[in-house]
């Protein structure tokens, strides 16, 4: 099997160490660990440091630390710490989900790469649900209903990157009534959910036969962690991943897991923060859509590829004196030549509104 080139993240890969100011990031700035301890006692941070420094790198468990995945249980309703497998990054997630499973599948559009690419290399067939933003939920949903009437998965990522949409409940259910009804199953990319500023449902909570994906890079803003997470009903099909990737990264990081644990003991004090600079970013850009996570979809009629946005933040740059760096929205399928993806980080936004 021969993977596609990433495009975005080949872009991000080539941009991030040169560029000063990154306006298409789909994450805020990440926490640091003092952030984290500011919250912490004198004796509670003393018993983090000794632990921390004086304890033995050894291996975790093989679905990572039982006191981690309890700690995640706050963003559900409906699953216990034997429903969630840690994984290196919802990147490894995302693989190991699309490696095994097969027959036909739905994809909503646009949507992270990964979530149809590896697909679309093991030659399974792919249907494509392409998602307006300018038509109701009711009309996109006609809309797929008209595409397939057997099929075995339909991918989904809610809040959506880089559209901001998001599902609502009584649109999950909608979708999980017509997924059942075709006997499918959903998979849903959730790794904004957690900091979405209209609290959404997870699909496991409201679908036994559903399957999510979380992460700590996006919602949690440690994306330095490489720490992700699936979350199912179904213990067989976690351990099947759990014995795929005993071929692949085995385990995630201790070092990881620790400080992913302390950021979850202070989620009530940090998540607060996150979600004020979500809304201080939303503000800064005059948008009132309170639904969305990081990305909002800008019309630019006149970038029609990658290489005329180049053009565009290089004579920015030199007008400025500051390297700018912009995804095309390309970068997500050809017929969104037309967007890029801006990111909704207020520091970030404000350095780009001061420079104009």
């Amino acid at each position: 099997m021969q993977y596609s080139s990433f495009l975005l993240e080949d872009f991000y890969d080539k941009e991030e160490a040169s560029s000063r100011l990154d306006l298409s990031s789909s994450g805020l700035r990440s926490w640091t660990l003092e952030d984290i301890l500011q919250w912490h006692s004198a004796e509670e941070r003393d018993v983090f440091t000794n632990k921390f420094f004086n304890s033995r790198q050894n291996y975790t468990q093989a679905y990572g630390s039982e006191s981690l995945r309890q700690g995640l249980l706050q963003f559900y309703k409906d699953i216990q710490v034997g429903n969630i497998f840690l994984t290196a990054g919802a990147a490894e997630a995302i693989n190991l989900i699309m490696n095994n499973i097969n027959g036909t599948c739905v994809i909503q559009r646009p949507i992270y790469q990964s979530l149809y690419q590896i697909l679309l290399s093991r030659g399974e067939d792919l249907v494509f649900w392409k998602y307006s933003q300018r038509e109701s939920f009711e009309e996109n949903f006609l809309r797929l209903q008209k595409l397939k009437n057997s099929f075995d998965y339909l991918v989904i990522n809610n809040p959506n990157n880089p559209m901001g949409i998001a599902f609502q409940e009584k649109e999950l259910l909608q979708l999980i009534d017509w997924t059942r009804d075709s006997g499918a199953r959903i998979i849903a990319d959730e790794v904004f959910r957690p900091l979405a500023l209209r609290k959404l449902p997870s699909v496991v909570d409201l679908d036994s036969r559903a399957i999510s994906i979380g992460s700590f890079s996006k919602a949690f803003c440690l994306p330095g962690l490489r720490l992700g997470w699936i979350a199912s009903h179904d213990v067989e099909f976690l351990d099947l991943m759990r014995a795929q990737r005993a071929y692949a990264s085995l385990r995630t990081a201790w070092s990881s897991e620790l400080i992913a644990e302390e950021f979850l003991h202070r989620a009530d004090k940090l998540m607060p923060l996150a979600s004020r600079r979500l809304r201080e970013g939303i503000e800064l850009l005059g948008c009132e859509r309170d639904h969305l996570p990081f990305e909002l979809e800008i019309s630019l009629s006149e970038i029609q590829s990658p290489s005329v946005l180049a053009r565009l933040t290089s004579k920015l740059s030199e007008e400025f004196e500051l390297k700018f760096s912009l995804a095309s929205g390309e970068f997500f399928g050809e017929e969104y030549q037309d967007y890029f993806r801006l990111c909704l980080d207020p520091d970030k936004l404000a350095c780009w509104f001061e420079n104009l």
